[in-house]
């Protein structure tokens, strides 16, 4: 390239100093959103990772329906591919504080496996009548070092399993077995072996925590997730009656997972559209240059230049500013991925955050973007490179497109000066309606998911379940149908039915996972308490009298039909096979309903109601707790909206994501807008100024410009509430999860709020860029 066209291109960047610039901050912005976002989704499975890596967590965990022993154990740590294994004790218990009950686990002290991470200032426990409480448990009961902590025991067997019922508190802890509380878990406090009674400290275990041997570190890796599981297989054939579970296939490890490929989705989408009107930006702006240097570039070929030489200044206008952007992008996702981390981490257990980098990715994407940028250059200047020294200097080329494209002289004169305007300026018509488009297609999406999350409570608390609270008790305090607990209800006229529900074990297909199993008193109107419609069909379900109804997103999520069947664990943890007798619509919680006389039949063990749910709202709840409180057997009052910590996380961070992605989509058409209105006012100066001598008012000749914004504004608008509109509902299909579901029927405030919001930008824009019309001079026409 030499002296001379360097010094043209330079004077191009100064002399289109804005177009230049919202090149560089378009590309900046686009390359922010994918990499801040991806970075972000691979630094949260990192922490993740170093997490589990710190408390040297569990590979496998094998639970089983009877005691281990010390021989099972030695068996298991000499099985190929285990490196280390160890036994511990786990037995659900229960804690009450005041009025405040809470269903917790007991848990020995692990030595070598899943070792907790203590928070500053405590200790683990040494003796018998010490303990240390999860940070959960902590926070929820007011638990700190110091206090006192007394079981109040579940069931006659577990409470007879543990010696020691009174601790004092060493410690608090929290630990990578439970991640975030976006997944319904019940705390765990840690005890010595001591604690228990003599026959389960000798040589005794309930469950094994294993350690694999494994060549790939990362556990998120396909690899690690595939030598995992060939180690469970091996171990799984050493007792068919063994529950053996891989890490990958916790909840905890699926949530969080999860939400990261979430992430991916979202970054990988959305960047789509970034990229499209960045290209598109370049290729209009480089056409405008084309367009105004067409005589120059005609004497630079009559003069002997070659066109490699001439298409290299508009590379350089073009590529040089998305590489500038790129590079700025780059570092800009570095901040940003901090920023979504530290929000992370209030709704995740992220332990010690870590950055994630990807040289390869931001090299592809430095790459992708200088191509990208190239090929747009290239079909901006292709008619130009092909043109001759003399058609380009005596503008033939022009003058043929602008006679082809005439107006046919038919309808009112503004409309036929616009549609003319449009079809000579195609390019900029085209960006400006893509950029319109991209901005409310964006803002729509972001509506979409914040109102399809925020419905979610509304329709399950709302329509689904028809109780307002929940009490919860032992079986033997519910079983008198006409004293205790009851006859307290009844004397408050408040309605109820009773229930057994119970978190319980299950396994579809090859996967593991806890569901919320309910079911109802055979003799009660149980469709007054929780409503069932038939996914798919709408029509309302009652509850079979054999066979499970489960929730559309788990049917989904594990290929089930009616007809179909999978296995349920009882509380001794056998496998029983449950048969699918319908699939119903739910938004939050993995709810599987079925009879009394089904759920004991395919169980094997009485199913006594152990919770009264109560129809509507209770006027004063603390009062009533405290006349239950004195109630033998009672153990809480609470509300029915148990699972809104599921809620309350996704909508945390989906709504954050959103609002970022929201804020770039309105930067990003904001910088387009005003280069290509600015750029539109400055082309038709000359036009407007004759205009105005000619005797045309101020506010006509404004008119005339603005039609032609008008009519790109509402095309734009209408374009980016249809894509919208699409993209929302593919996007419900890949974010929804197996506990939260949204509700995906379309809401009219999404529409009008987009519309409302773009429409303001271009206004706002479009105002202050006419405002120069009222200044326009005779002396303009000579610039």
């Amino acid at each position: 390239m030499k002296r001379t066209q360097k010094t043209e291109a330079v004077r191009n960047i100064r002399r289109n100093l804005v177009s230049f610039l919202s090149i560089v901050i378009i590309s900046m912005l686009a390359v922010t959103a994918y990499l801040g976002i991806s970075f972000s989704a691979e630094g949260i499975r990192k922490s993740v990772d170093a997490t589990y890596e710190a408390e040297c967590f569990a590979d496998i965990e094998i639970n089983a329906s009877a005691l281990m022993t010390q021989a099972e154990l030695e068996t298991v740590c000499a099985a190929e591919g285990v490196a280390d294994a160890e036994g511990i004790l786990w037995i659900p218990s229960r804690v009450r504080n005041g009025t405040e009950v809470l269903d917790i686990a007991v848990r020995s002290v692990p030595e070598r496996i899943s070792r907790p991470h203590l928070l500053p200032g405590g200790r683990l426990p040494e003796a018998e009548d010490e303990c240390a409480v999860e940070k959960t448990l902590a926070v929820k009961m007011g638990y700190q070092a110091g206090d006192r902590i007394r079981l109040a025991g579940r069931s006659k067997t577990t409470d007879a399993a543990i010696r020691t019922k009174e601790y004092t508190v060493t410690g608090v802890f929290t630990t990578g077995e439970h991640l975030t509380e976006m997944i319904s878990f019940e705390p765990t406090i840690l005890v010595t072996r001591g604690a228990f009674n003599a026959a389960l400290r000798q040589g005794k275990y309930t469950r094994i925590l294993v350690r694999t041997e494994a060549e790939e570190a990362y556990r998120f890796s396909e690899a690690r997730k595939e030598s995992t599981d060939r180690v469970a297989e091996r171990l799984e054939e050493l007792n068919g009656k063994w529950i053996v579970t891989a890490l990958h296939n916790t909840s905890g490890y699926i949530s969080m997972d999860t939400n990261a490929g979430m992430l991916d989705t979202v970054s990988g989408t959305f960047s789509m559209l970034f990229v499209i009107i960045a290209a598109l930006v370049i290729y209009t702006t480089i056409s405008r240059l084309v367009e105004y240097d067409r005589r120059l570039t005609g004497a630079e070929k009559a003069m002997g230049l070659k066109n490699s030489e001439i298409f290299a200044k508009y590379v350089l206008f073009g590529t040089g500013g998305t590489l500038a952007g790129t590079v700025a992008g780059i570092l800009v996702s570095f901040g940003f991925e901090r920023f979504l981390l530290y929000c992370f981490g209030t709704v995740f257990l992220l332990g010690e955050q870590e950055m994630a980098v990807k040289p390869a990715g931001m090299v592809l994407v430095a790459a992708g973007a200088v191509l990208l940028s190239l090929a747009a250059v290239f079909a901006a200047c292709r008619r130009l490179l092909k043109s001759t020294a003399v058609r380009l200097m005596n503008g033939e080329q022009a003058a043929g497109r602008h006679r082809a494209k005439a107006s046919s002289g038919r309808g009112p004169l503004y409309i036929r000066l616009m549609v003319r305007n449009m079809r000579t300026d195609w390019r900029r018509v085209l960006v400006s309606i893509i950029s319109i488009a991209g901005c409310c297609m964006l803002l729509m999406i972001g509506f979409s998911l914040k109102y399809a999350i925020s419905r979610a409570p509304e329709r399950q608390y709302g329509e689904i379940q028809q109780f307002g609270m929940e009490i919860t008790a032992e079986p033997s305090a519910l079983a008198d149908a006409s004293g205790g607990i009851r006859a307290e209800l009844d004397g408050e006229g408040i309605g109820y039915t009773g229930v057994y529900t119970a978190e319980t074990a299950y396994r579809a297909g090859d996967e593991p996972g806890m569901l919320t199993l309910i079911c109802p008193d055979g003799g009660e109107a149980f469709s007054d308490y929780y409503r069932f419609t038939e996914a798919g069909s709408g029509k309302e379900l009652a509850v079979p009298e054999s066979g499970l109804l489960i929730t559309r997103r788990f049917a989904k999520e594990y290929g089930l039909e009616t007809g179909d069947k999978f296995v349920l664990y009882d509380s001794s943890m056998n496998a029983h096979e449950a048969e699918v007798a319908g699939i119903y619509v739910n938004y939050l919680g993995i709810n599987t309903v079925c009879s009394r006389a089904y759920a004991e039949e395919c169980l094997g063990e009485k199913l006594p109601d152990n919770t009264l749910l109560i129809r509507g709202e209770v006027q004063d709840p603390e009062a009533l707790r405290q006349r239950l409180s004195e109630e033998d057997g009672f153990i809480s009052l609470a509300s029915a909206r148990k699972q809104q910590a599921l809620f309350d996380g996704m909508s945390v961070m989906l709504n954050l994501v959103i609002l970022l992605l929201g804020i770039l989509a309105l930067l990003i058409a904001y910088f387009i807008l005003l280069n290509l209105v600015s750029t539109y006012v400055n082309q038709k100066k000359n036009e407007l100024t004759i205009m105005r001598i000619n005797g045309y008012t101020t506010g006509e000749t404004i008119r005339y410009a603005s039609m032609e914004c008008y009519g790109i504004t509402v095309i734009g608008i209408l374009l980016g509430l249809a894509g919208g509109q699409v993209f929302s509902s593919f996007l419900f299909g890949q974010i929804d999860q197996l506990a939260i579901c949204f509700v995906t029927e379309p809401v009219w405030i999404s529409f009008a709020a987009s519309a409302a919001i773009t429409a303001a930008i271009s206004g706002v824009i479009h105002f202050f860029a006419f405002r120069k019309i009222r200044d326009l001079k005779l002396s303009d026409i000579q610039k």
